[in-house]
Parts: structure tokens; C-alpha cells; sequence
């Protein structure tokens, strides 16, 4: 497992511009969630990331509310996991009329 070290402020910059060179590695934005906690003052967002082999990921939080500007936790290193991406297929069973 890869460790990738990056600043809260460097995954915020990642998610905003797509792409981010730190340490001459390029990281790209591979996907993003929603914000978590829609309508509430604290919020959060995942981020997937990839320097080209590996895929990471991170999270961002935010406070405040659309009618006021919304605050960055910018503060501190990102807590970044190594992740790769599984499909799941499950079934489902259930009564239909004939």
C-alpha cells in the first residue's frame, strides 16, 4: 500500500482545479460524491484521486450555508487511503403478479 501525503489545503486545491502537481507527482481528480448533509451547517465530500497507477481517497468538510459563504477546514495533512474500486452485484428476490 502507497502512502500519499498531502495538506487539507491540497486536496481542497485538487477537487477545485481537477488536477494537482505536489512533489513532481500529478494527481487528477477521478470522482467526486455529494455533499453529505445537504440543508446543515457542517458538511462533507469525498474525493477519488489518482497519480496515474494508484487510486486515493480523501475527504473534504465545510461549514456554513448557501445563504452565507461557506469556510474550507483547510488545517493540517488529509487523512488519504489507498482505495480501489469493486462492483457488487446482488439480487433481489421478490412476489410480482402474474
Amino acid at each position: 500500500m502507497s502512502k500519499v501525503m498531502m495538506t487539507q489545503r491540497e486536496l481542497i486545491d485538487l477537487w477545485r482545479e481537477d488536477e494537482l502537481e505536489i512533489g513532481g507527482v500529478t494527481y487528477s481528480t477521478v470522482e467526486e460524491g455529494e455533499w453529505d448533509g445537504a440543508g446543515v451547517k457542517y458538511q462533507t465530500l469525498g474525493v477519488v484521486f489518482t497519480d496515474g497507477e494508484r487510486f486515493y481517497s480523501g475527504t473534504i468538510t465545510r461549514s456554513g450555508s448557501y445563504f452565507s459563504d461557506w469556510e474550507y477546514d483547510d488545517w493540517g495533512n488529509a487523512d488519504i487511503t489507498e482505495v480501489t474500486k469493486v462492483t457488487r452485484t446482488i439480487e433481489v428476490t421478490r412476489w410480482e403478479a402474474v
